[in-house]
């Protein structure tokens, strides 16, 4: 038996925030310096000719995204200071004064200041207000204390962040992050979001930023493009004459697809492909999207965590059926077009049925407090963040009790339970609209629990061309770690599918089928399709496959797709995924010294993970250099002593260099901080069968529980199993074993010698025929079968 090493970690693409160009920066106390930009004229520009627009825009959320903290912010916005608030392990407190703003920091709630932090910037405004402070490198930092706008109160910016993961959904729980992290900070995180025009400007080599931007706030030109041609050809036209070329995006032409597509550049909870959107483009080249795969959404497709509208407002049927879009019922700043008596307005277009019977289909009396927003895009909240639901769906207190899911009934009467709900909903609509919505929840919850019983049903969504794009989707990403050989036809046949995102995640679902020549075929295929986003997938498997491995043809197709998928990996230099990224790419096409240098440059970016620390020792003992590897292993386990990657891998390493005592006690961690990790079993399986042949029972028989496809760990229990005496279970496990996998060559010669020893001929006679009546058994075993039958 030899041990197993752990495939690198993290082999899908880690979130990396979107960047674009842009022309103001900040010196080291977060002030703005002004400079030219070639074609960006400056939403002033816009005023002399679209003064009504600017006006509407100018005041709105859009435009007053990030603001600068000086007197007349002050003056205008008078914020109280605050009581003392624990955020980690201090106390912050925002000082009143006149003249600026300030948080001051203590060691205790009664302690003496430490240190204070000038707010010079602020983002949001419309339920909460954040707070930056210039900080080392250039950063731009939030502060620990951030405002309710509706409560009018101070709070921890960090515990309203942590997402509070219902039980029963399989998403773990969450943890607090210090006010310092990385995902705090604007010029990581929160930027091209809050301000126009916008370039990072970050110096890998000083660990510096040094960010511009054109304006703050959201621009004309974040949605139009850059404006100085169009003011010139608009200027020497002369009044009264429009030019027939206005050099500028003329939104009104968008179709609904584009209008989405605009909006969800900021609107998306996303992974960016390029390094920055051009407003109109297709969506699908330049981001691709998370689904329910992702912890932030309930398993029904409801908002959890910190999300941004467009993976809901894509299992909305109006989204399906209609021709609505963002801009049917917001303005381009950011309003809600159907206030008041207009709120019928737009859903009238479709449902006006249901609009002139108000009561009757709502059962609630028509007014102002109640419309058809009420209880189809019923508000939530995360991190005191308010959001509407655009999914459009109608109420499911049935969710809610199952997977502690939101609904619109509960929204309202919070004084009630969801079984009061779900008792009125189901006797006016009945039960059959739930339905459906329930169980996709529990699939979507089984395949994130690891759960494979009902796969095929799963199997049956996916490939199921009217189920809704985002459940299908989801459903097709949790699959991948479902090793069932049956899923390599799913996927080849998804590949096919019409929608981009569709094409991409099942793409990337060959990652476990790369032996099979078809799965090859296929990703060399998508290497050459019309979506980057599906291009970019192919390339992430591709690269697991040897340099070598590729005919001349091949491998033209193949250093195609690396050259654009490189440059994908590095469109955000400040990121630790990046380089993480770019090292997994290096290790897989061999190149391990570069690895190394860009797993090392990902680790110094965070000083808080772990992965591209385990990873580097990975590339350290494929060079036969195993002192550097347990130092790097040595090191994540430092920064996390409870991850089970890094144990794992330090228990191995240990075994390679003999240190068996070592290893056997960082795997017996590794098992105790992750109960699920296989290998983990396997391994301790094999260290202990030369001293403790019991134990070696004990965890062999966990590991193939644990993974009962993994036909070796089966192979191996039946082994210790024989060994132990116990004949006729090592053969009932054998049988197994030959039922998942029936060219096992290895598992016949071993039940033929179990049989033998039980001088059993007739019943190895009757097995070995029984096995020759399959269809599916390789001709060469076939033929070694009969020879053993005769």
């Amino acid at each position: 038996m030899k041990l197993v090493r752990l495939a690198l970690l993290a082999s899908t693409i880690i979130t990396i925030a979107l960047i674009v160009s842009c022309d103001k920066k900040t010196n080291n106390k977060g002030q703005v310096i002004t400079q030219s930009k070639e074609g960006y004229a400056g939403s002033e520009s816009c005023k002399e000719c679209h003064a009504r627009f600017y006006e509407l825009w100018e005041p709105s959320h859009h435009g007053k995204a990030m603001q600068p903290i000086n007197k007349k912010f002050i003056s205008e916005n008078s914020y109280p200071a605050s009581e003392k608030i624990k955020v980690g392990d201090k106390w912050y407190k925002v000082l009143d004064d006149q003249d600026k703003m300030q948080v001051a920091e203590y060691a205790t709630k009664d302690g003496t200041e430490l240190k204070r932090y000038e707010a010079v910037w602020t983002l949001g405004g419309r339920n909460i207000s954040y707070f930056l402070t210039p900080m080392e490198g250039g950063r731009l930092q939030t502060l620990p204390l951030a405002y309710d706008e509706n409560r009018k109160e101070w709070y921890s910016t960090p515990a309203s962040a942590m997402r509070h993961f219902p039980n029963n959904t399989g998403d773990g729980t969450d943890q607090e992050l210090p006010w310092t992290h990385s995902l705090y900070t604007f010029n990581t995180t929160c930027h091209s979001c809050h301000v126009s025009q916008l370039n990072n400007n970050f110096d890998l080599k000083t660990n510096k930023y040094h960010t511009t931007w054109k304006e703050s706030g959201i621009n004309c030109e974040t949605c139009h493009g850059p404006s100085q041609e169009h003011v010139r050809v608009c200027k020497e036209a002369g009044e009264g004459n429009v030019p027939d070329d206005l050099k500028i995006i003329i939104t009104s032409t968008f179709t609904p697809d584009q209008h989405d597509w605009s909006c969800s550049s900021c609107h998306a909870k996303m992974n960016p492909l390029t390094a920055s959107y051009p407003p109109g483009e297709d969506f699908w080249q330049h981001f691709n999207l998370m689904t329910l795969e992702n912890p932030d959404y309930y398993v029904d497709g409801r908002d959890l965590g910190e999300n941004y509208t467009y993976t809901t407002w894509l299992q909305s049927k109006c989204a399906d059926e209609s021709d609505l879009h963002c801009v049917s019922c917001h303005t381009s700043s950011g309003r809600y077009r159907f206030k008041g008596e207009k709120h019928m307005v737009a859903c009238a277009k479709c449902h006006q049925e249901q609009a002139n019977n108000f009561e009757k289909h709502s059962h609630h009396p028509a007014g102002k407090d109640i419309t058809c927003v009420s209880c189809h895009m019923p508000t939530t909240e995360f991190a005191r963040m308010t959001r509407s639901d655009h999914s459009m769906r109608p109420p499911m207190p049935a969710a809610t009790i199952e997977f502690g899911s939101p609904n619109a009934c509960n929204s309202c009467h919070d004084d009630k339970t969801p079984q009061w709900a779900n008792k009125h909903v189901t006797k006016w609509k009945g039960n059959k609209y739930q339905q459906k919505t329930l169980q996709l929840g529990r699939l979507v919850l089984q395949a994130r629990k690891g759960e494979w019983k009902n796969l095929n049903a799963m199997v049956e969504v996916v490939k199921d061309t009217t189920e809704n794009i985002v459940f299908r989707n989801s459903l097709i990403r949790l699959m991948y770690s479902c090793n069932d050989s049956k899923l390599l036809p799913v996927y080849l046949e998804l590949m096919k599918a019409d929608h981009p995102m569709l094409r991409g995640s099942a793409t990337e679902g060959l990652r476990s089928f790369l032996n099979q020549p078809e799965a090859k075929t296929a990703l060399l295929e998508a290497a050459k399709d019309k979506y980057r986003l599906v291009r970019m997938a192919a390339a992430t498997v591709l690269s697991a496959y040897p340099a070598q491995s590729f005919s001349p043809m091949e491998k033209a197709v193949v250093d195609k797709v690396f050259a654009e998928y490189q440059e994908f990996l590095v469109i955000r230099p400040d990121s630790w995924g990046s380089h993480y990224n770019q090292g997994n790419f290096h290790h897989q096409q061999g190149n391990y010294h570069a690895a190394i240098d860009a797993f090392k440059q990902s680790a110094k970016l965070e000083g808080e993970v772990v992965e591209p620390l385990v990873n580097a020792s990975m590339s350290y003992s494929m060079l036969g250099d195993f002192a550097q590897a347990e130092e790097k292993l040595l090191e994540a386990l430092k920064r996390q002593p409870n991850n089970a990657a890094a144990n794992f891998n330090y228990g191995l390493l240990m075994g390679q260099m003999k240190r068996m005592d070592e290893a056997k006690a960082a795997l017996e961690k590794a098992l105790q901080y992750d109960k699920n990790m296989a290998p983990a079993a396997y391994n301790l399986a094999v260290m202990y069968a030369q001293t403790d042949l019991n134990l070696a029972l004990n965890y062999s028989k966990k590991a193939w529980e644990l993974a009962a496809d993994n036909v070796r760990y089966g192979y191996t229990y039946a082994f210790y199993l024989q060994q132990n005496n116990q004949i006729d279970a090592a053969i009932k496990t054998l049988k197994k074993v030959l039922a998942t996998e029936p060219n096992y060559g290895d598992a016949y010669q071993m039940i033929a010698s179990l049989y033998q020893r039980k001088k059993d001929t007739a019943g190895m006679k009757q097995f070995f025929r029984k096995c020759l009546k399959r269809n599916n058994i390789d001709p060469q075993l076939r033929n070694a079968l009969q020879q053993m039958v005769r």
